[in-house]
């Protein structure tokens, strides 16, 4: 299936969110809780599945080289996001973070498994680590402009613990029993339907907050979905030859803001934050329906 089918995929899956918000079938009450069965439970299943089900495995020198492009990629952004600060007035830290955090659980993960299948699963975790370290330390200063006391146990959340363990499993030879990969498949099967149903579900909300008066938030979809992934993807190309992993790499930096954004901004940010972020993350969302396939449309992809 072709980059620009998925996202059609993706698109009709979240059109069917909005329709089942209409409805009443998810609400604001319960958006929260589908959210929850998609971080804590089918986007784990999906990240071990990948490393149990008895694909092929790379080399270790490989994987290590793989996993420092990863660390790279955020080191890439961190940098654009302090760089752009001025840009963005007084909302310079909230449109930083959403540089640097992707949606890569929400939907990365899942598009990778669609377009690459589960042997390339094992690479997302290689993001999925640096992003939980970060959103936690990094995020959470950057915000609140002190250190918040127990940041660094936010590190220990499913996501980072269930990467790990994921790229341990990946290395061993253990043999899991049929049961075990069969329940992790099926509970993984839910996470790219459910997780793009909730997405869609956010939408219409915040499609009525006026942010296409926005100047710098149109600014910033054009750096975050268009410039920088352009940017990022061409020097990468150059220093790597594994096509799956290099589409991978796309996918992670052309993914829209995460949902994380705005609740990090919540939590730790002024309202104001909070709103910013919440823009961002729709706007994004909304754009990247037609801005990946574009992109990779353009770099040959």
């Amino acid at each position: 299936m072709t980059l620009a089918k998925q996202m059609a995929v993706f698109f009709l899956m979240m059109l069917m969110g909005m329709i089942a918000r209409k409805r009443n079938y998810i609400t604001e009450d319960n958006i929260r809780n589908f959210s929850a069965i998609v971080v804590d439970i089918a986007n784990p299943a999906l990240i071990l599945y990948g490393s149990i089900a008895g694909t092929e495995k790379i080399p270790l020198r490989t994987f290590g080289f793989y996993g420092l492009v990863a660390v790279g990629v955020f080191a890439f952004f961190l940098l654009m996001g302090l760089l752009f600060d001025r840009v963005f007035g007084n909302h310079e830290k909230v449109y930083s973070l959403m540089l640097v955090f992707s949606n890569i659980g929400f939907m990365g993960m899942p598009l990778v498994r669609a377009m690459y299948g589960e042997n390339a699963l094992i690479y997302v975790t290689l993001f999925e680590i640096p992003f939980n370290l970060l959103i936690y330390t990094y995020g959470v200063l950057r915000l609140s402009g002190t250190k918040k006391q127990g940041a660094w146990k936010k590190t220990l959340n499913i996501g980072t613990i269930v990467s790990v363990l994921a790229v341990a499993l990946y290395f061993t030879k253990i043999r899991f029993p049929d049961v075990i990969i069969d329940t992790t498949r099926m509970l993984s099967d839910i996470t790219a339907p459910l997780s793009m149903m909730i997405i869609g579900a956010s939408i219409p909300g915040i499609l009525r907050t006026g942010f296409v008066k926005d100047r710098r938030l149109l600014l910033f979809t054009v750096l975050k979905m268009f410039l920088l992934p352009a940017a990022g993807m061409l020097i990468l190309s150059s220093i790597l030859t594994d096509k799956t992993f290099i589409g991978v790499c796309f996918i992670m930096i052309a993914a829209p803001a995460a949902s994380m954004n705005t609740m990090m901004a919540a939590q730790y940010g002024t309202r104001e934050d909070f709103e910013t972020a919440t823009k961002g993350v729709a706007l994004t969302t909304v754009v990247s329906l037609f801005s990946i396939p574009l992109l990779a449309l353009v770099l040959g992809y």
